[in-house]
């Protein structure tokens, strides 16, 4: 028994009623919680994209709770609102820095005080008081206490803009900014793979790839001039390197460098897994460092299987991750999900880049998020032709420096970042083109529903802790699968052991 689609699409539309149920009895701080439940639940699986009537709902929430405000301001000050907080992680950086730097006055909102956004953007921020402002929420208020704060302190700093850097489900928020149709709300479209809230709302939505660019296009119904491309460049702070294991033998090795979140290499029947062994056979000489979160109990079983625990080394979360490129010779991309911001550190670092993607997931293709300046072919679409670009990097030392200083100067500057935001911010639009690509969009659900179904539990965990106990009730077979998974997890470490004696990989 597994989840499918019609699972998924049931789940979202009983969740989307209880948000209904609540907003018809005026309980609308809770219908606008549900409405984000669904938002989040629709994010996990890539089947739909955009909802009417969730967007339909946070309007009319909107129309119940705030006045409208009707008259253009023109103060030229923008505000620029963030779910993150993160320092190296998301776009929050790249664009504060871009508004300083263009001396925009801005009012920066921050989602939640209590989770605390990094020291680094907080200095950042503070060290400009005649130019910028800093309105921390308290997620520990009721939903709707926090709206009217946000609509009050709006309502103070009069903003004619609204830069937008939102969590998918981010429904209170919507609800205060509907009631400004007068400001120029514009998304950062952070997460352009995946379903989020507020296509109603924007009247831009920036993309950073022509993957994101056809997807708002064809199915959350942007028009071709509500849409701007920007691209982003990885933030390069110094951090103190950690260090390797006290295990690795690193000396005379070619040293490989892959990471990110587990997930991305789970699915498509473990075929990274196939990829990395056959790399590690045809070329003795490498050892391969994996920086990765999340669950690494597969990861692991594949290292103990093969007999790889001197060759493939997991280092677990890591903050010096600049670092770690600087002393590594390749970089290896993820799949079946890449990792551009990985790519991006391998590009600026001079560092060549292996990367593979069956062709019919075009999300993958790294040249999106690295070839903003000119273009190279990164991307393998052919196994064979993969491995042996691969063996030309490991055993010709100059051949591999070469192929990773042409990509130095590809990805975007930061000053070129700031001057093509300007560009939207003051005519809206940018001057880099858009088209639109093919995207097998049956093809990519289905990969995340084989994550979910072999590999993790993410969206069966957040039904049960959203909804707790009702949770059997509503939704009977994501909790029976959610135990079941969490058996058939014990039974994997015992399977490890048989294939650990075996030393064979299935």
């Amino acid at each position: 028994m597994q989840i499918n689609e019609v699972d998924i699409n049931q789940a979202f539309e009983k969740i989307k009623r209880l948000a209904n149920g609540k907003f018809l009895k005026q309980e609308y701080g809770s219908s606008l919680a549900h409405i984000e439940s669904a938002a989040i639940h629709a994010y996990n699986f890539n089947i739909v994209y955009t909802d009417p009537d969730l967007e339909e709902m946070i309007e009319k929430i909107s129309s119940k709770l705030f006045e409208q405000v009707s008259n253009r301001s023109n103060t030229g000050r923008i505000l620029f609102y963030d779910s993150f907080g993160w320092e190296n992680r998301g776009l929050t950086q790249q664009y504060i820095r871009a508004l300083i730097k263009l001396g925009y006055s801005f009012l920066y909102v921050f989602e939640n005080k209590h989770s605390k956004y990094s020291a680094t953007i907080e200095a950042e921020l503070r060290a400009f008081p005649s130019q910028v402002e800093v309105f921390e929420m308290d997620i520990e208020m009721p939903l709707i206490a926090r709206g009217q704060d946000l609509y009050q302190r709006i309502l103070e700093y009069n903003p004619d803009k609204g830069l937008l850097h939102l969590s998918p489900g981010c429904s209170m928020a919507l609800s205060v900014f509907h009631a400004f149709p007068n400001i120029e709300w514009i998304n950062i479209n952070l997460t352009d793979h995946a379903f989020w809230l507020g296509s109603k709302l924007f009247h831009k939505n920036i993309e950073f790839r022509d993957y994101g660019y056809s997807i708002s296009l064809r199915k959350r119904f942007f028009k071709h001039e509500q849409l701007a491309r920007l691209p982003y460049y990885p933030i390069m702070e110094p951090s103190p390197f950690e260090g390797f294991p006290e295990r690795a033998m690193l000396k005379d090795k070619v040293i490989v460098f892959s990471g990110g979140s587990f997930y991305k290499v789970y699915g498509d029947n473990g075929l990274f897994f196939t990829i990395l062994d056959q790399l590690l056979v045809e070329n003795p000489e490498i050892v391969l460092l994996f920086a990765g979160s999340g669950d690494p109990a597969v990861f692991k079983m594949f290292i103990d299987a093969k007999g790889y625990q001197e060759r493939v080394l997991l280092l677990g979360h890591r903050k010096d991750i600049n670092e770690l490129f600087t002393k590594c010779d390749i970089y290896l991309g993820t799949y079946p999900l890449s990792g551009g911001l990985m790519s991006q550190y391998a590009a600026v670092n001079g560092k060549p880049i292996l990367a593979y993607t069956s062709d019919d997931l075009p999300a993958n293709y790294v040249e999106e998020v690295v070839c903003h300046n000119r273009n190279f072919k990164i991307t393998y679409t052919d196994l064979r032709e993969f491995f042996d670009y691969a063996k030309r990097l490991v055993r010709d030392p100059q051949f591999r420096e070469g192929e990773g200083s042409k990509l130095r100067q590809v990805v975007i500057s930061p000053e070129q970042f700031a001057e093509e935001l300007d560009e939207i911010l003051k005519y809206s639009e940018s001057h880099r083109r858009m088209k639109e690509i093919r995207i097998n969009y049956e093809r990519f659900s289905q990969l995340y529903l084989e994550i979910e179904n072999q590999f993790t539990n993410a969206a069966k965990n957040y039904l049960i802790s959203r909804y707790r106990l009702r949770a059997i009730i509503l939704f009977p077979k994501f909790s029976i699968l959610c135990v079941k998974n969490q058996i058939r997890k014990r039974t994997c470490i015992l399977r490890n052991s048989f294939l650990l004696r075996n030393k064979k990989w299935v």
